[in-house]
């Protein structure tokens, strides 16, 4: 009787405390729910306000659709025109392209350097934006995780044994920045000149493969490249006149005969067999670093040429883009009248 007696003050202070942690998290339920309740009350208001003040919400989204279809191409021009291509650059080539198009969206902004050679250009060519998109392949994420481990000219036999994992992939690409992607997409918005789409392209790629920067990284790039081209290529070599002197060998001994080399390739341990798995090793990773060099010949590579297209981001076009900021405007307008009649009865109520 005394240990029950003990225990009872024990587990009713444990069930107290059970009751407290419900109520903490009752409460904290429904100081949550009112936070969402107010939201909605503020959504509701707004809807509100917007519905009495209808004739200036709608006003101001025809004028700001107005000014866009009628007003801004005057502005800008008559006779806008859209381009789009593909490059093939590296990640040096990619930082250069994107704070060119960063460039191009603030060149007439007052603090915007009017001597940049980039503003310069895309004046020339009638630039008005540059929008770059990456597109995304796995084989760039597989080379971005490679070269987190060693250059991707050095890469060891870790990439032919699938080293890596998908899941180590998945998680790779999602901290990967798109200027890490090889291929870009360009889209070019360019008022009339007398430059024809292949000056633009031609006058695009010979500034970004000259950017001093940009050169450095190229040079960098084929130096390392053809010094594992001559180091594959005299493996390869070596491997080839090992084969065919053992091949020689195996001929001038009439007890083997010419069938001899055959039965020792498919053995199980042998040299020829040895030979012949390095020798297609070494022959893959010369293929690979054979068409690395083709597609980077220089820094920045066309994929595709410039050619003709169309707006896709519905922000981009002008007649969707000012008819939202007129509508962000109206929101405002009508704040400003609200807030204007609680000063009115602010002061009616407190200023004799």
């Amino acid at each position: 009787m005394s240990q029950e007696t003990q225990n009872t003050p024990k587990s009713a202070d444990e069930e107290v405390d059970i009751i407290r942690l419900f109520n903490y998290f009752k409460q904290g339920i429904v100081s949550l729910f009112k936070q969402f309740g107010r939201i909605f009350n503020y959504v509701i208001l707004l809807l509100i306000l917007i519905k009495k003040q209808w004739m200036i919400v709608g006003g101001m989204i025809l004028l700001g659709a107005i000014y866009g279809a009628f007003v801004n191409p005057l502005l800008e021009g008559s006779e806008i025109k859209y381009y789009e291509m593909t490059v093939r650059s590296g990640a040096v080539s990619n930082l250069e392209l994107y704070a060119f198009a960063s460039e191009v969206k603030h060149q007439k902004a007052s603090s915007a350097n009017a001597q940049s050679k980039g503003i310069q250009l895309a004046k020339e060519l009638g630039i008005i934006s540059l929008q770059i998109d990456p597109i995304i392949r796995t084989e760039d994420v597989t080379n971005n995780y490679f070269d987190l481990i060693e250059s991707n000219q050095l890469r060891g036999s870790e990439s032919d044994t699938m080293y890596f994992k998908a899941i180590k992939l998945k998680d790779h690409m999602s901290s990967m920045e798109n200027t890490d992607y090889a291929l870009q997409k360009l889209r070019i918005k360019t008022k009339p000149t007398a430059n024809s789409p292949k000056d633009i392209q031609d006058k695009l790629l010979d500034y970004f493969n000259n950017l001093p920067g940009v050169q450095a990284d190229q040079q960098i790039r084929i130096a390392t490249t053809e010094v594992y081209e001559r180091e594959i290529s005299r493996t390869v070599g070596n491997i080839d006149s090992l084969l065919n002197s053992r091949i020689l060998a195996n001929r001038q001994d009439v007890a083997l005969g010419g069938s001899q080399m055959v039965f020792n390739a498919n053995n199980k341990d042998n040299v020829e067999k040895d030979l012949l798995k390095s020798f297609e090793l070494y022959s893959k990773k010369l293929y690979r670093i054979q068409k690395y060099k083709a597609q980077y010949p220089k820094a920045v590579n066309i994929v595709t040429n410039l050619r003709s297209g169309k707006e896709q981001d519905l922000i981009i076009n002008p007649v969707i883009h000012y008819a939202l900021l007129g509508f962000l405007g109206s929101i405002l307008v009508i704040l400003g009248i609200r807030f204007n009649r609680y000063l009115d009865q602010y002061a009616k109520n407190n200023i004799v």
